[in-house]
């Protein structure tokens, strides 16, 4: 596999400190309006990030995995022995993780009881949990976060999305930048209540045979990992008049550690803008906080 280029990386790196916008956002009456910060802080000298490359070059060099990746178009739970490696070394990695000096950590509360997940919000299920707002456009989405010791618990409540159909998405992304090779990780929350598979999007690339056919695309581009968790579970509905998203992360297999910091970054979309012939003109977004290279910082307890 192509070694990292570790001087483009940190280039790259600095100007998004640089560069970076801040992203505040005032107080509303819903929940704290989380302000950005900069890019994670990384020790590029560390061993894990060398682990990490090794670990993915042996996962490219299974014939398994390559043959997944072809015929079964990244679906279906990645068993892969290389994929365990990768998560244990990104989960050290990520208990490394230092925020940027000067920036602000918001809490997750750690709870006892835990919320049924069917979209529903049943009554004082998400009252301990902490509240932020993040409507755009206009829109009133408000997003509860807390946790158990094992489990990272999301909720999101659009009153402006009042329809059954068209396409409604609750976006979670984390491990922004932890390492030259991972973008981020995230999970996708849909319209119905399933297991989330989750992604990692990487800056690994294939460097075997070249592409043979359709199937074969995804040795064009850096990897995207789909399919990476047993034990995530997203749910949504529009039980009381509008569209709720509720969503859980094993903290072990998501690599979030209590304790440590980590940047993360929401999106939430809703149904889309047509034209008079129902032709698809553009994405509609109602709920965003943070970005890639602004990332929001957390803390699950303390």
């Amino acid at each position: 596999m192509r070694q990292v280029q570790w001087f483009g990386f940190v280039l790259v790196f600095a100007l998004g400190i640089v560069a970076f916008g801040v992203y505040k956002m005032s107080s509303g009456p819903q929940g704290v309006r989380a302000e950005s910060g900069a890019p994670a802080q990384i020790d590029l000298t560390a061993s894990e990030h060398e682990q990490l490359r090794d670990a993915y070059e042996a996962k490219l060099a299974n014939p398994d995995y390559a043959d997944y990746k072809t015929n079964s178009n990244g679906r279906g739970f990645q068993d892969f022995a290389e994929e365990t490696r990768i998560k244990e070394i990104r989960t050290k990695i990520a208990a490394g993780v230092k925020a940027p000096a000067g920036t602000k950590l918001f809490h997750i509360p750690v709870v006892d009881a835990t919320p049924v997940l069917d979209g529903g919000f049943g009554e004082g299920e998400w009252d301990k949990a902490a509240r932020f707002s993040i409507g755009v456009n206009g829109a009133d989405t408000t997003l509860y976060m807390m946790a158990t010791r094992e489990n990272l618990y999301l909720a999101c409540d659009v009153p402006s999305d009042t329809t059954k159909d068209g396409f409604d998405q609750l976006r979670f992304y984390y491990h922004l930048n932890i390492s030259p090779l991972i973008v981020n990780e995230r999970i996708h929350v849909g319209k119905s209540s399933e297991k989330l598979g989750g992604i990692r999007q990487t800056e690994v690339r294939w460097t075997g045979d070249a592409p043979a056919g359709d199937n074969e695309r995804w040795k064009k581009y850096a990897i995207s990992d789909w399919s990476i968790y047993e034990r995530a579970f997203g749910a949504s509905s529009v039980k009381q008049g509008h569209r709720r998203f509720e969503a859980v992360l094993n903290l072990a297999e998501a690599g979030l550690p209590v304790g440590a910091p980590f940047p993360a970054r929401v999106q939430v979309e809703s149904d889309p803008i047509r034209d008079s012939k129902g032709k698809f003109k553009r994405r509609t977004y109602v709920g965003e906080m943070g970005d890639q290279t602004a990332p929001i910082w957390f803390v699950i307890g303390q």
